[in-house]
């Protein structure tokens, strides 16, 4: 059956549930129970399911056994898939060694390397081939699939020699792009963007519970205005290219800040306050994670920027040069 792609990608995780359930004594699993799951609407779920051709029933939902068969026919785990894994380090060995693909169909029955100091050792029950191996036991065993765990400036290489020997299945775990020719389907796991979608999250997080305040990576802001400092000569006619250095840098001008820059230029406090308010280029509160900005241009407000302006005013409840409480919007003017 020929669904879409969305919903292939949706199912797995309903099988998972499934099985969970399963082995914890439930004997139905119904749309309601997926949608408080996954957060999806349950509308949805229901049209997922519509392809399964299952005969739910009502508060009770869907036979959980006949739910796994009809999800495991639909995904072609009730098959054996034979698989490779190209790349013996760590997520290779990994890979090779994980028991509960066997749940799902995946037999892996290989693991190669292009280094001769690990080539035939053995790792648990797979002894490491050479390459030079690939095209024996693609051949005899019925190899469909391969799993690369190569180094990035390995992977197009070794991706292009296994095309070549009749694979059209990747599960491919470098950080690399492959570009194989049409036929080939490529399924890319990118374990660094999945940790820096997590480290999104945790930062805008700490954003939002700090006042708007980001912690840098090297977690030393202040090291970072310190060396900002240094780049300039101790004069006042530095006192703008420092502001927009420090405001780069902490996306906001503190009060601390205007006294440190006070103290490093010889500047009254009132002085570099009163440059700072001056130009609204300058921002003397934490902006929020999304700035929006209104232009205010003869042109523009001919077209209706200022309908804009106040609709975001209303719906955000805030003022310009303001930020919403949970510090996600901020509200400007400009001039383009």
């Amino acid at each position: 059956m020929d669904f879409s792609l969305r919903i292939v990608e949706r199912l797995p995780r309903y099988l998972q549930l499934a099985c969970h359930l399963k082995e914890t004594g439930h004997d139905h699993i119904s749309s309601s129970i997926l949608s408080k799951h996954f957060f999806i609407d349950q509308n949805n779920i229901k049209k997922d399911l519509s392809f399964l051709n299952l005969n739910g029933k009502p508060n009770k939902g869907y036979e959980i056994n006949e739910f796994i068969s009809a999800i495991k026919m639909v995904l072609g785990t009730t098959t054996v898939n034979r698989a490779i894994v190209v790349g013996a380090g760590n997520l290779g060995r990994a890979m090779s060694n994980y028991s509960n693909f066997a749940n799902y169909g995946l037999k892996i029955v290989a693991l190669f390397d292009d280094s001769p100091e690990i080539i035939g050792s053995t790792v648990d029950s797979f002894k490491i081939l050479p390459l030079d191996n690939l095209s024996e036991v693609i051949s005899k065993l019925g190899v469909k699939l391969a799993i690369l765990t190569v180094p990035a400036k390995s992977a197009a290489g070794v991706a292009g020699r296994l095309y070549e020997l009749g694979i059209r299945y990747f599960w491919n775990f470098a950080p690399v792009h492959l570009k194989l020719p049409d036929d080939a389907i490529v399924k890319s796991e990118n374990l660094a963007a999945s940790y820096m979608f997590l480290s999104y999250q945790i930062n805008l997080n700490n954003y939002r519970n700090n006042g708007g305040k980001i912690e840098m990576v090297n977690g030393d802001i202040e090291k970072r205005i310190y060396e900002a400092f240094n780049k300039y000569a101790k004069s006042r006619d530095n006192l703008i290219p420092v502001l927009q250095d420090v405001q780069d840098i902490r996306g906001y001008i503190s009060k601390d800040d205007i006294r440190k820059i006070s103290e490093y230029l010889n500047i009254a406090d009132s002085k570099v306050y009163g440059v700072a308010t001056f130009y609204n280029q300058f921002k003397l509160t934490p902006p929020g994670h999304f700035q929006i900005s209104v232009c205010r241009g003869t042109a523009c407000h001919v077209k209706g920027s200022l309908n804009i302006l106040n609709a975001v005013k209303e719906h955000l409840k805030i003022n310009i040069g303001q930020t919403t409480r949970d510090k996600m919007f901020s509200l400007q003017e400009v001039a383009c």
